[in-house]
């Protein structure tokens, strides 16, 4: 049985080893914690606001599943987004 928050955890520090976010998400089963989708933020990488790793590996899963249900999956994170990051500085 994997442990859904640590391969999340496991890919946080690989990102930012990499000089991505602080951030990763894995996609796995309730009854056997089998990883369907993961994914680390690559905003560091792409400049792309929209590739946060829940967004990545919600749209993996459901398009594995071909459904945009998730139902009996569940949706671990290295670490809740928040002020754990500078803020944005918008216009």
């Amino acid at each position: 049985m994997t442990d859904p928050t640590g391969r999340a955890t496991e890919l946080e520090q690989r990102n930012v080893e990499r000089g991505g976010r602080p951030f990763s998400c894995v996609v796995a089963s309730s009854s056997d914690g089998a990883v369907l989708a993961e994914s680390p933020s690559l905003l560091a990488q792409t400049n792309d606001p929209t590739v946060h790793a829940e967004v990545v590996a919600i749209r993996e899963a459901c398009q594995r599943l071909g459904s945009p249900r998730l139902e009996g999956y569940e949706i671990s994170r290295s670490r809740s987004p928040g002020r754990s990051s500078p803020p944005s500085r918008g216009g």
